[in-house]
């Protein structure tokens, strides 16, 4: 660091320090966080601020303009374009500023801060049977800060506008420091003194003197998020002030709260895909499709059919052989009648011989619909997780083009693409001429940033030409502000008149929209082309580590789903995070790490539970569970492990130690000193409590259980099974496994070793690793199954084990591993399931375990319990209950683990349940201490609905029904 920087970074410390009362950093490992999001830029700011009120943005700002420090807001960092990107201060508002103030209804109007995410305010409006209509595809984790920002749209806007149709005012502090109201719908004459005064003062002979100029060189499109939108800003003698706010990009005021419209949900809504033999005639039917207010109207052409017929992934429904192009086009009405009725005038146009379409298919019931609308989302998933060297990299992206241009557009971007040489793949909102452009680059060529900027400067001529406009709902950001200029003409020196007015200083988000220097879309790469790593000598120099890093998008949406943040709310402790942090480490882009892991590094990677939410939810399957087991690793050989953690990851040696003398463990465990003891020796929290241990041998009751007779299986108990819970998990499995016509035995294996590679022991889970895989291999040859009710044991035999030996064998045996609930609905599918149940009269609610969800299995258990006559079965929302392992055990983490679980819980106790049922142990555990109620094994409540179990060991006996 520059002296000079060292010395601002004093000064700004001392002023934060005094006058602020949210969250600043400086360290390192928080700027590395916020030096890049979801584009393809990185930059280093000089520290991150997290403000509390607008007070504090007042502050914040009063101090960069006295010394010159530049400013820039940010949401979830969810933007494409590098526009929450900069040197100077980041605002987070995601951490505070994020609260929904108030909602008024017949107004039809919400009061929010910038950093509540557009998901939470759809909940809170849902009950109300009310939506905010912008929809992109990040609104489950963008926050409205950004959407303002960004002007953000989505597929329903061609009925339904855009975030700045929906603005009423914007509360934001301008480069002076002062926080100003701005409303739409004010008297010119009318403005009150003061600084919204003098603004005005400016502003309107500006936008009246330039009126011409911008009809003359503004887009001719319906959509707009490039350059400033200076239209419907003027209106006669009325400025609409909070208009011009929207896709600003933070460059005017940053934004510190809004008052936004709302609308009625529809009551009925309807989908349609139509086929079609080519592009062309698929094109031109959107003006007419358009003519008949459909709330989505979107293309997916040639490319994107061509990429989803070779892929791997399952859209459910099936292509006619000549497909070239689709439009999915969605109704809503008032009535499913009404949307039936539009669906087919519909096709009366478009659909049958000497009509454009070939055929076409509908959705009317949601599980239909929800199967057409993941024909539109497969691109992402496809283009993300296509493998190396091959990257869509988003420097196109979003351009718009008057509809009635769009045939000759993509036309001309498939001639651009082979011009190049480049795989490039086309889809987006028709109805609006709004298309998505992503182009799959080949990495590894060395002409690479040269191609990007000539295929660039090619496709803005083209827009241009065609009167587009360069992003439709993405913004400029870094990666289309050195275009703007050439584009808008003599209006972009008015947008500079404009930037003054609000921040003469310079100071606000610079370099976005209004340029500050002479640099290049290609400046400021997060990856240099080809990429270039260094050897670390460590399992991190493995390809597959190389290679996950790279996919990795920072797009943002592990913000929805990563139990850690949802809880913490904290950026650091996102996967993406993680994946940074191991990017900094092996990637030539950065100075050489003299502490591989550090304690920095280390504490970001204990903030992965090993939950496995990433395998199936990352857009771009990036295996975070996988990485921070090799980055664990790495830590433990370059700086040793902890005795608590050492004896924590040794599950299977504690728990036979404990059922030696089950009587006096459980005596033990009971006791408030050797509780007391334990936490200060082993850093478990004495204010957990264990499950009791028994010395009965479950595989003694097979012959009990089971019938000879039957077909083999392997069981592998897991240690809740065989330690804490063999009359009621154990038990119940071998008796429906025997029911069901197998003869079920359990070999002498070894514990399956998760907490250990959770942790990252894997040297030391290895051997024991490779003699299961020995003893199941060896036993499963002639086409036996494995089956688990551990969701925890058939993780670590199905997706851990092959990742740790890296061996055929270890994936064979994993092929033969199934979750018991599986294995069930696998007989209930072929009719094999025997469905005499007695009824059982009782309330329960089911728990999906993480590890069921990652392997795909987490909704078997309430589909067979639902199936129990007199069984009223509440299916949770799929939520962790933070207990993850040995996680939730230790002091240091217990209270943060029930604040993961807070969600579930609330949501257990509104229920009301007699019981809860989950297939994991330690999930039990942590459920029944947060909610007092009694959990059980789905299995149980199965082998008791079966009459399979002796009545002493009934599950029913303490509840009343």
């Amino acid at each position: 660091m520059k002296s000079h920087d060292r010395h601002i970074e004093r000064l700004l410390k001392s002023a934060f320090r005094s006058r602020l009362k949210g969250g600043v950093y400086f360290d390192d490992q928080t700027r590395l966080q916020y030096a890049t999001a979801a584009c393809n830029y990185r930059v280093f700011p000089q520290c991150v601020v997290m403000p509390r009120d607008g007070d504090d943005v007042s502050e914040v700002i009063r101090i960069a303009r006295d010394l010159n420090v530049p400013v820039t807001p940010r949401g979830a960092g969810a933007g494409l374009t590098g526009g929450c990107l900069g040197n100077g201060i980041i605002l987070d508002f995601s951490r505070y500023m994020n609260r929904i103030l108030s909602i008024d209804i017949q107004q039809q109007t919400v009061i929010v801060e910038p950093g509540v995410v557009q998901g939470d305010l759809d909940r809170a409006l849902l009950r109300h049977r009310f939506f905010f209509p912008p929809d992109p595809s990040s609104r489950m984790y963008s926050t409205l800060g950004g959407m303002v920002g960004n002007n953000a749209a989505g597929p329903h806007s061609v009925k339904y506008g855009v975030t700045r149709d929906y603005l009423l005012s914007v509360s934001a502090v301008c480069g002076d420091g002062e926080e100003v109201t701005f409303r739409n719908d004010m008297e010119y004459e009318s403005l009150p003194p003061g600084r919204l005064r003098s603004l005005g003062a400016q502003l309107f002979p500006l936008l009246q003197a330039n009126d011409s100029l911008f009809q003359r060189f503004l887009p001719k499109t319906r959509k707009n998020a490039s350059g400033y939108r200076v239209d419907h800003v003027l209106e006669g003698n009325r400025l609409h002030i909070a208009n011009l706010m929207a896709a600003s990009e933070g460059t005017l005021g940053v934004f510190t709260g809004f008052e936004l419209r709302i609308a009625p949900m529809p009551d009925a809504v309807g989908m349609v895909l139509l086929f079609f033999d080519s592009v062309d005639a698929c094109c031109e039917s959107v003006p007419q499709i358009a003519e008949m207010n459909p709330s989505m109207l979107e293309i997916m052409e040639s490319t994107f059919v061509d990429l989803v017929r070779k892929s791997a992934f399952d859209v459910g429904v099936p292509f006619p052989m000549n497909l070239r192009s689709m439009l999915l086009v969605e109704f809503d009405g008032q009535s499913a009648e009404e949307v039936n009725d539009r669906i087919r005038s519909l096709e009366r146009l478009v659909v049958g011989p000497g009509r454009p379409a070939m055929s076409s298919r509908r959705g009317m019931q949601q599980e239909e619909r929800n199967r057409l609308d993941r024909i539109r989302q497969a691109a992402s998933p496809i283009l993300n997780r296509y493998p190396p060297p091959f990257k869509p990299i988003k420097f196109i992206e979003d351009t718009v083009v008057p509809v009635h241009h769009l045939p000759r557009y993509i036309s001309k971007m498939h001639a651009l693409f082979e011009m190049h040489g480049v795989r490039g793949v086309i889809y987006g909102h028709a109805g609006d001429g709004h298309i998505h452009v992503n182009p799959l680059m080949n990495t590894s060529r060395s002409d690479l940033v040269k191609t990007m900027q000539q295929m660039a400067d090619t496709t803005y001529e083209l827009i241009r030409e065609f009167d587009g406009t360069l992003s439709g709902e993405h913004g400029d950001g870094l990666l289309r502000t050195p275009y703007l200029s050439a584009f808008f003409g003599p209006a972009y020196d008015v947008f500079k008149e404009i930037k003054r007015c609000f921040d003469p200083e310079g100071i606000l988000n610079p370099g976005k929209i209004v340029s500050v220097d002479h640099r290049r879309f290609t400046d400021d790469m997060k990856f240099h082309f080809p990429r270039t790593v260094r050897a670390t000598e460590t399992v991190l120099d493995q390809d597959r580590v190389t290679d996950a890093l790279f996919a990795c998008s920072s797009c943002g949406a592990c913000r929805n789903y990563c139990p850690v943040f949802i809880a913490s709310g904290d950026e650091r402790t996102t996967p993406r995070s993680k994946a940074n942090v191991l990017t900094r480490m092996i990637s030539t882009d950065f100075p050489a790490e003299n502490d591989l892991i550090g304690v920095a590094h280390k504490q970001v990677f204990d903030h992965c539970i090993q939950c496995g939410t990433c395998l199936t939810e990352c857009p771009s399957g990036v295996n975070i569970p996988l990485l921070m087991e090799l980055a664990k690793n790495v830590s433990i050989d370059h700086n040793g492990m902890a005795i608590q953690d050492r004896v924590l990851s040794e599950t299977g040696f504690s728990v036979d130690a404990a059922r030696i003398l089950p009587k006096l463990s459980n005596a033990l465990l009971e006791n408030r000193v050797v509780r007391k003891a334990l936490e200060l020796t082993l850093g478990l929290d004495s204010r957990r409590k264990l499950a009791p241990f028994t010395d009965i041998e479950l595989s003694s009751l097979v012959p009990e259980m089971t019938q000879p007779a039957g077909r083999k299986i392997v069981y592998f108990p897991g240690c809740t099974a065989e330690a804490n819970d063999p009359w009621g998990e154990g038990a119940s499995i071998l008796a429906v496994l025997s029911h069901h016509g197998y003869s079920p035995f359990i070999p002498d294996l070894e514990c399956c070793g998760i907490a250990g590679i959770t942790m990252g022991r894997l040297d030391r889970i290895r051997p024991q690793a490779a003699r299961n895989i020995a003893l199941l291999h060896e036993m499963t040859r002639g086409g036996m199954m494995i089956v688990t009710g551990s969701p925890s044991c058939a993780m670590a035999l199905r997706h851990e084990y092959p990742e740790l030996m890296e061996t055929s064998t270890a994936r064979e045996v994993a092929d033969r591993v199934r979750d018991i609930h599986e294995l069930l609905v696998e007989l209930l599918s072929n009719g094999r399931l025997d469905s005499r149940f007695e009824p059982v009269r009782m309330k329960i609610a089911v728990h999906q375990p993480c590890h069921a969800r990652a392997m795909g299995a987490g909704q078997y258990p309430a589909r067979l319990l639902e199936l129990i006559p007199g069984l009223t079965v509440h299916r949770l929302e799929p939520r962790c209950c933070g207990m993850a392992g040995t996680f939730g055990m230790k002091k240091k983490n217990l209270d943060f683990s029930f604040r993961i679980g807070d969600r579930l819980f609330r949501e257990i106790k509104a229920i009301k349940p007699d019981l809860v049922a989950t297939a994991c142990g330690t999930c039990r555990i942590q459920i029944e201490a947060a909610t007092g109620i009694d959990t059980v094994h789905p299995i149980s409540l199965l082998a008791e609905a079966y009459g399979l179990m002796p009545a002493r060991f009934g599950l029913l006996k303490n509840v009343k029904v």
